[in-house]
């Protein structure tokens, strides 16, 4: 008998791909965040599994970004006269831009042109951004939220990813990283996403303040959740995983009772965290 239901045992499974907006790999304007604790397998789903191409960008390069996207500005009118608008055709404007971002040592040369792209760019052309973090606490939605809102992406275009590993997975699998964390600390972050996850889904959080995307739980204890068969021309493909959506972008999360038992008791089996 088995304790835990896998990808088979659903009656209901989403199409594998995870879309953002009901579009396939939506080019511009889309932040996903890749919620899951240390080991959980994120890197996994972004590869195989996320509908959608994008920036990897660290939380702490977005802060810098935030903060100087508003400095950027009144530097720009400080250093040329008679400014109103960034006119990338100016040769003075494009001059006195380059001189505010190197003002602010973004030292890697990528990641200044994202910064540039983001700043002065088409403001209807963003770039997508993805973040991959544990989203532990709620601090760190909004901290994420407000500054990519405050560079212009829109609440309705913010997204999570939840990846879903079994902890004791998780655990064996940190062991086998190059770059390993304690054990307990491991375990306390898992719970404590789980916990986050929980006050979502009983709308003691309304985290429509914060996201109005879409939200997708991934399932990804491996050799459990997905299943991968040989193709015709060689190689390999991704054939079944455990994908759950439970929220549509503009719309609300959907809480306990609309979700089958089944996936709460996998969630808890999971994350050793009561869910009801």
């Amino acid at each position: 008998m088995k304790l835990i239901p896998s990808f088979e045992d659903f009656s209901i499974i989403n199409e594998k791909l995870i879309t953002f907006g009901n579009k396939a790999y939506p080019k511009y304007n889309n932040v996903v965040i890749m919620a899951g604790g240390a080991a959980s397998g994120k890197g996994f789903i972004i590869d195989n599994l996320l509908g959608i191409e994008g920036k990897s960008i660290d939380v702490d390069q977005l802060k810098v970004l935030s903060l100087a996207s508003n400095n950027l500005y009144n530097k720009l009118k400080t250093d040329i006269r008679d400014f109103d608008e960034l006119d990338l055709k100016n040769p003075k404007h494009v001059s006195a831009l380059h001189t505010a971002i190197t003002s602010y040592k973004w030292a890697d040369k990528r990641e200044s042109a994202l910064f540039q792209q983001i700043v002065t760019g088409n403001k209807d052309l963003k770039p997508n951004l993805i973040f991959d973090v544990t989203l532990k606490d709620i601090f760190k939605l909004e901290n994420i939220s407000s500054n990519v809102i405050n560079i212009g992406y829109k609440p309705e275009d913010i997204h999570i990813v939840w990846v879903v590993n079994d902890i004791e997975t998780a655990s064996v699998q940190n062991t086998q990283r190059d770059r390993q964390i304690d054990d307990d600390i491991l375990r306390d972050i898992h719970r404590s996403v789980a916990a986050l996850m929980k006050q979502f889904l009983t709308n003691s959080i309304n985290i429509q303040k914060w996201m109005n995307g879409d939200f997708w739980l991934a399932f990804n204890k491996k050799g459990f959740d997905s299943a991968f068969d040989k193709s015709k021309f060689g190689g390999s493909y991704l054939k079944e995983a455990l994908t759950i959506k439970i929220k549509d972008k503009n719309k609300p999360i959907k809480q306990f009772a609309e979700l089958d038992n089944e996936i709460i008791d996998k969630i808890e089996s999971y994350t050793k965290v009561k869910f009801k």
